[in-house]
């Protein structure tokens, strides 16, 4: 809980209550966006307390996007590194070398696809847990050891347009939830067109779903056909949908998600130990400590500064 919900433990801890915790959430929210003090938009929250329903929601981040989605983020990043950006140039290997007496510190031998092998004072693994630790054995077995215990699970994504009279319900939130007792291929489905604007043309929505396949092995094994049929069933079940969608895209990921299981934040403790003996070593990444888009920004903010506190010493 502490890994995958920390502002849920934070409220527990600091109000002793959740219920607590959310509101008081939710009135600094409030006090911010409306520029007033948090007194007074507590005294104004209690004033109309029988007339506002509070949802946990309300006190959680809002969510984020780009106007012409998450795909500007990489061009930008592209823009910005120009000709020291390497594409089709996966790594094939990565050494230490502790050889090099020229050096107060450790180097490491980088030898990618269709690049000649080079060295470099510092190394930033932005990758999945099991990628970064495939990179490291030879040189870091312990640390690719703890890196190899974060388990991944895959993920099915289907994204569905219809025509807006297609679908009976509302569409007037952020999409819902499925418990597993439900005994559903679909976890969740999000209504994009709901939450961002723009992202479907007039008089239509676009819905996305995903589907856990780690509790579903003949799904996750299924065609993308079957895939999108099944999950968009279940929708128009929910939602009161008729007909076939305008058009849907299917994308499968065998190691999606990785996994905060019971022992995660010790096992990202231990990963931070292991470090230390890896001087210009650094890793970034959903596994560590948050997966959402602000966590992972977090991440490579975090590794970055602490990059150039490496650098300057």
């Amino acid at each position: 809980m502490l890994s995958a919900f920390p502002a849920l433990v934070e409220w527990e801890r600091s109000t002793g209550s959740l219920v607590r915790g959310a509101i008081r959430a939710y009135k600094s929210k409030k006090a911010k966006k409306d520029g007033t003090s948090a007194a007074s938009a507590a005294r104004k929250a209690s004033q109309t307390e029988a007339n506002e329903k509070l949802r946990v929601t309300d006190s959680l981040p809002t969510l984020g996007s780009f106007k012409n989605g998450m795909g500007t983020l990489i061009d930008r990043l592209a823009k910005e590194l120009k000709d020291e950006l390497r594409l089709e140039s996966p790594v094939e290997s990565l050494l230490i070398d502790r050889e090099d007496t020229l050096r107060d510190h450790s180097a490491w031998k980088v030898r990618a696809r269709g690049l000649e092998e080079f060295c470099t004072d510092a190394v930033v693994l932005a990758l999945p847990a099991y990628a970064a630790a495939t990179l490291l054995q030879p040189s870091a077995p312990q640390l690719s050891s703890l890196l190899s215990a974060i388990e991944h699970a895959p993920m099915n994504v289907v994204a569905s347009a219809y025509h807006r009279n297609q679908v009976r319900h509302p569409l007037d939130g952020f999409g819902f939830m499925v418990p597993r007792k439900e005994g559903l291929h679909t976890v969740c489905t999000i209504w994009n067109s709901s939450v961002f604007p723009g992202r479907a043309p007039e008089g239509s929505v676009l819905m996305t779903s995903f589907s856990a396949g780690e509790s579903h092995d003949d799904l996750m094994n299924a065609s993308e056909r079957v895939l999108a049929q099944t999950v968009e069933a279940e929708n128009a079940k929910i939602l009161g949908i008729t007909g076939t969608p305008i058009d849907h895209a299917v994308w499968k990921y065998p190691r999606a998600l990785p996994q905060y299981t019971i022992g995660h934040a010790q096992r990202v403790q231990a990963i931070a130990a292991a470090l230390h003996e890896f001087p210009g070593l650094y890793l970034a990444g959903n596994y560590l400590n948050g997966r959402s888009i602000g966590d992972c920004a977090a991440s490579g903010f975090q590794a970055a500064d602490t990059l150039h506190s490496h650098m300057r010493t």
